[in-house]
């Protein structure tokens, strides 16, 4: 994708101040959808909970419901680590485009490939005990499971 623009916004060496507003408002919608999507994952994640807890706690064993609650948390987790890990990227990404065109550069103009900054990011499980993820999804779990020994 990285060539340059036809027509005028691109002009010696140099990128046009509304060519520059537009990329960077298109990074910033990735980072606003990655932030949405783990937002939306949180209430998919409580809702379902929630439903597990009403309603197979008197009807499943123990067991199988802790079982349940802990596949589930587990899956929900890592996608919302994941939404928080792209989101990151994206923001490096912002930085990068900044950077470089305040340099002049015309290179990856519009590109949103952020394959090459996975190094300046945490990796999946470091995100996942990210001090934002791990409380949100592992002290319910705690709790369900001290509630589950208690009874």
């Amino acid at each position: 994708m990285g060539g340059g623009l036809q027509g005028s916004s691109v002009q010696g060496g140099t990128v046009d101040t509304e060519v520059l507003h537009k990329e960077i408002d298109i990074i910033q919608g990735c980072i606003s959808r990655m932030a949405n999507n783990s937002f939306l994952i949180k209430g998919w994640w409580i809702s379902l909970y929630a439903v597990v807890l009403a309603i197979l706690q008197e009807r499943a064993a123990t067991v199988v419901v802790m079982i349940l609650l802990m596949s589930m948390s587990l899956l929900f987790w890592s996608l919302d680590a994941n939404y928080l890990r792209t989101e990151r990227k994206y923001r490096e990404l912002y930085k990068e485009r900044i950077e470089e065109r305040h340099r002049g550069s015309q290179d990856h103009l519009y590109d949103l490939d952020t394959s090459g900054l996975s190094g300046k990011v945490s990796s999946l499980p470091r995100v996942m005990l990210s001090r934002t993820l791990w409380p949100f999804y592992c002290l319910p779990l705690i709790a369900a499971l001290m509630v589950a020994l208690a009874s």
